[in-house]
């Protein structure tokens, strides 16, 4: 049966930024965009109708990092997002071991705290823990995911103290680890007694996360079904999710896509960014699940676009090698050329030296696989632009869409040279909510002006996509938008921005978001805009995006969300 949708602005983002005024679709694909009139000439008027009341239609919305996973998961623990002291962080810990009870050795989790909200103005410790329960593993990660506090029972369980001392084996088990070059000091805090103070950098964590048991299959499922249920109340119809490093094993992760998609019940297109962490791993992994990149969808509409066979969606398949090369610049583990403003003693944490990250990206590029590198500090996307630029001076290949997730400290020459190698940028635009107030007591004032310079790296020819790296922060695309265009925070502040000359235009935002985003996993002659032949995955806002307020969008409601032409 055939869908019409009218009485609408439909913004179709095609090349020619066509808004039409109605939409016919079957199938889950758009047929033909134009006027009601003209639509019910060709297709007659027996169909099902959709009266929009005038509203606003855009593409559904294609979130290009986040981890849909571990946001599932997030639902399950103690929120500590927002608390305003470490007091309140405690308090939030009694209150769920208070409400829910725990066995005495389930593990007690918590993440989205951030110190830099704290009055007493430092990270919480294992005393702070200790403080809650010494019976319970208690375990909190910060709101980057790049820093976690463990208490004493817990780092008991992981051997990582023995009786009162640093454990031997926990140096043994890191050695072990071929890809973690650092010392284990610099990853484990130590407080004044010479112990371990409960805080874990980086690869650090990795000590107390083996310990904890993976989620069944099924609660793996429920988590993504709960987070697919939130990303489509919002106008998102598709993700590029990093989901294997919550989990120790990853065929769990596929194989719940794969399951729910088999049972129907996934109703979003997720683009899998595969982070495995080391070249071998890797190698295995490729030998094992390479068939699911690139997996297809046949679809065929005839000549007179009249009629659009049924199809197989193919809603899972792998997307791209997602390399973490830093940490967060919160945590001040990203990668610097010099050392912190606040914190002289350190650079950050690099996860791999150039030799061993360029042999990690070549056997990736030259097995045809796109690579996403994570890089914030300025060290790490210099060297990830270094190591692209070799890579395509010894094994060229055009064809593959590279890219650097997140991309915040650069200067004029690395745009330059991103946008010449048509290397994708990862954005989140919302970081700026949180980093607007930091950047500059981190870096410097100098170092800060080259935060996020989106427009300069448009005007230099780059490609930009849009994503939220949710749990993180909110996947709500209106607070997104509104951060690449006011480059304000939530409540408005500054006044004139962030550095305004970096603001993106509404319709830069929205193509970021919908054609850039699809782009970076090949599928633009499948989504990002409503033309003939697409998915008719569409999003319908109760304002005019294009005709509000700057400050109005991020107040902006979804009135529908349609995915595979369904209304959900």
């Amino acid at each position: 049966m055939k869908t019409l949708i009218k009485h609408a602005e439909i913004y179709t983002l095609d090349w020619e930024n066509t808004v039409a005024e109605a939409l016919v679709m079957e199938n889950g694909r758009i047929l033909q965009t134009g006027t009601e009139d003209k639509l019910q000439r060709i297709y007659g008027k027996r169909m099902e109708e959709v009266d929009c009341g005038g509203r606003c239609i855009l593409p559904a919305f294609h979130d290009s990092h986040m981890h849909l996973l571990g946001y599932g998961l997030f639902l399950n623990m103690v929120d500590l997002s927002g608390v305003k002291s470490i007091e309140e962080l405690q308090y939030r810990l009694r209150q769920f071991l208070g409400k829910y009870g725990r066995r005495k050795e389930e593990w007690i989790r918590g993440r989205g705290w951030n110190q830099d909200y704290f009055r007493e103005g430092r990270m919480p410790s294992k005393a702070d823990l200790d403080a809650v329960s010494t019976e319970y593993p208690i375990v909190i990660s910060r709101v980057c995911g790049h820093v976690l506090v463990a208490n004493s029972k817990a780092m008991e369980i992981c051997n990582i103290i023995k009786d009162g001392k640093l454990s031997a084996g926990a140096e043994e088990v890191w050695n072990r680890e071929e890809q973690k070059k650092e010392s284990l000091l610099e990853m484990i805090g130590i407080g004044e007694d010479g112990l371990p103070n409960g805080v874990f950098r980086e690869s650090g964590m990795d000590l107390i996360y083996r310990q904890i048991l993976d989620p069944d299959l099924e609660t793996i499922k429920e988590c993504l079904l709960k987070g697919q249920k939130q990303l489509l109340s919002q106008g998102i119809t598709a993700v590029q999710s990093d989901d294997f490093g919550n989990v120790s094993d990853y065929k769990k992760v596929i194989q719940a896509f794969l399951e729910l998609e088999r049972e129907g019940r996934l109703q979003i297109k997720v683009y899998e960014q595969c982070n495995l962490g080391t070249l071998s791993c890797w190698k295995e992994f490729l030998e094992e699940e390479g068939s699911l990149f690139g997996r297809k969808s046949d679809w065929e509409i005839d000549r007179n676009r009249t009629k659009i066979k049924a199809e197989s969606q193919g809603y899972f398949r792998l997307g791209c090698l997602k390399i973490v090369g830093d940490g967060s610049l919160g945590a001040r583990t990203a990668w610097l050329r010099n050392p912190y403003q606040d914190a002289s003693d350190t650079k950050g944490i690099a996860y791999y030296k150039k030799e061993e990250l360029y042999q990690y990206m070549s056997y990736t590029h030259n097995n045809g696989i796109p690579i996403a590198i994570h890089g914030i500090g300025d060290a790490m996307v210099e060297m990830a632009v270094d190591c692209f630029e070799r890579l395509q001076k010894e094994y060229p290949r055009a064809d593959l869409r590279h890219g650097i997730v997140h991309c915040q400290i650069t200067d004029d020459q690395l745009l330059r040279r991103i946008a010449k190698q048509k290397l994708m940028v990862f954005i989140q635009p919302i970081f700026l909510n949180y980093d607007l107030h930091i950047v500059e007591k981190r870096v410097g004032k100098e170092l800060a002006q080259t935060s996020y310079n989106w427009k300069s790296l448009l005007k230099y020819g780059g490609l930009l996509s849009i994503g939220s790296d949710c749990p993180v922060e909110t996947f709500d695309p209106m607070k997104n938008i509104y951060s690449a265009v006011t480059r304000k925070d939530l409540k408005g502040y500054p006044e004139q921005g962030f550095y305004p000359e970096q603001r993106l235009s509404v319709q830069e935002a929205v193509s970021a978001y919908t054609r850039g985003s699809v782009y970076a996993v090949y599928q633009e002659k499948q989504q990002g805009s409503l033309e003939a032949g697409k998915y008719a995955d569409m999003v319908v806002l109760d304002q005019n995006i294009f005709q509000c307020k700057a400050q109005e969008i991020k107040d902006i409601s979804i009135w529908k969300t349609f995915a595979g032409g369904k209304e959900i």
